[in-house]
């Protein structure tokens, strides 16, 4: 017997404590009100590279992607980038990440793109780094970062 109805759609503003709520589960280390979530749609919904989706399930937010394209000069053609990829802890393992993942990946194929990226934090090789492995995700290199 099937689970509930999975729903991808754009967010709504209805959507803002949800998505704050995830986000801060997503980035401990820099939670994010619902005042600068609100700020965040605004930017996604005003830019031509980014876009956001959520998952509604029952009538509840469950998990969200964002998502862009992106241009460099030793590039060609742009690619995408999943920018973040958040799944509540009661509904993972569930295929929702899997879903919401697949529907960006067709969004940005609709938009000519034909390769993308994600970058994933080295402390979560026992959840994410495998659930990317099991969708094809493969390590292409190792990034660097600083505050400056």
């Amino acid at each position: 017997m099937p689970g509930p109805r999975l729903i991808i759609r754009p967010p709504a503003e209805r959507d803002i404590p949800a998505l704050a709520a995830l986000m801060a589960d997503f980035n401990r280390d820099q939670p994010m009100t619902e005042t600068e979530m609100a700020g965040r749609l605004a930017f996604v919904a005003q830019s031509p590279h980014d876009e956001l989706a959520v998952a509604e399930q029952e009538g509840e937010v469950v998990g969200f992607v964002a998502f862009r394209t992106e241009e460099v000069i030793h590039r060609l053609s742009p690619y995408g980038v999943i920018v973040t990829l958040s799944v509540a802890a009661p509904h993972r393992r569930m295929g929702i990440g899997s879903r919401l993942l697949a529907y960006a990946e067709s969004r940005l194929k609709e938009q000519g793109i034909d390769h993308v990226r994600l970058t994933s934090r080295l402390g979560r090789k026992e959840e994410a780094h495998k659930f990317y492995d099991a969708q094809g995700y493969e390590v292409r290199g190792l990034q660097f970062a600083r505050r400056i």
